[in-house]
């Protein structure tokens, strides 16, 4: 899976949502930036998310953040919390870990980052954190792996940094609808379809699939078999029945997946070979388990 996705601001002034629908699968738009204060709301956030919803246009937020105490933190999710109120987000809510003019903001990020997104998380809503690559090593490290990651990283090489599962790889992508630059994203995670209500590792751990998925390899049968088929199709790779009997198709769409991965740096087969069997590895790259 590879959804092109852009994200975008007050800075891309009036877009032509209904054009650039035809040629985007999403998109995240900043909402604001800071603490909860009007004045820092993104002064194009309301009707980009209005003429997304009416379009129809999948799309989540992002807040730029300044904070670099507890105070301010808590503040920037009220401004999200603020903001979104009303609007069905298909992708998360995203934190903007990127501020360098502040000494403070660097050390106060991870911190800042969890209390940001408990609120947020308690609201309901999913939660993620962007950064660029050196960002995510050098900062924030696997401190915040629980959250989906957004890595920015302007070039032709994937960034070096564990379970990505957007890449902005471009500030200067050109989109019909959109004057001028947009940030240009590879999404590789079915994040709507999930947020919709697909399989996910809470679904897994409240109980909502009653078992944990056990390896599913040529000859598998039954409900592992069957939730691992519904996840694929859902990616658009594996393109038989849902029947829960993995033979050819279903291994086809494993070893693709496999695949996949690999090339974008994430290795879940066996010792960097395609080994048609969805085993732990797998499981925990596609559900989190």
């Amino acid at each position: 899976m590879q959804l092109r996705i852009i994200d975008v601001s007050e800075h891309n002034q009036k877009i032509n949502w209904a054009e650039a629908k035809n040629h985007i699968d999403g998109a995240i738009i900043r909402c604001g930036y800071g603490m909860d204060m009007a004045s820092q709301d993104d002064k194009w956030w309301k009707y980009n998310a209005d003429e997304c919803t009416r379009l129809g246009i999948p799309f989540g937020v992002y807040l730029y953040s300044y904070a670099n105490t507890d105070k301010k933190s808590r503040s920037e999710a009220t401004h999200v919390l603020r903001l979104i109120k009303g609007y069905k987000l298909s992708y998360p809510v995203y934190l903007d870990l990127e501020e360098q003019a502040s000494p403070d903001t660097r050390p106060h990020a991870v911190r800042g980052a969890k209390i940001f997104a408990d609120i947020i998380e308690e609201a309901g809503y999913w939660c993620g954190i962007y950064a660029n690559e050196n960002w995510y090593k050098t900062v924030i490290g696997s401190a915040l792996d629980k959250y989906t990651k957004w890595v920015a990283k302007y070039s032709s090489k994937a960034p070096d940094v564990p379970n990505v599962d957007i890449w902005q790889y471009s500030s200067s992508g050109s989109v019909p609808g959109v004057s001028g630059r947009v940030d240009m994203n590879y999404c590789y995670r079915d994040l709507a379809g999930e947020i919709a209500g697909k399989p996910t590792a809470e679904n897994v751990k409240e109980g909502r699939y009653m078992f944990k998925p056990e390896n599913v390899m040529n000859g598998s049968q039954g409900a592992s078999a069957l939730l691992l088929q519904r996840i694929l199709k859902g990616m658009g790779i594996y393109k038989g029945n849902l029947d829960g009997d993995s033979r050819g198709q279903t291994v086809t769409a494993i070893n693709a997946y496999q695949t996949q991965r690999r090339k974008q740096g994430i290795e879940v087969g066996t010792n960097g070979r395609n080994d048609g069997c969805c085993g732990p590895a797998m499981w925990r790259d596609i559900i989190g388990i």
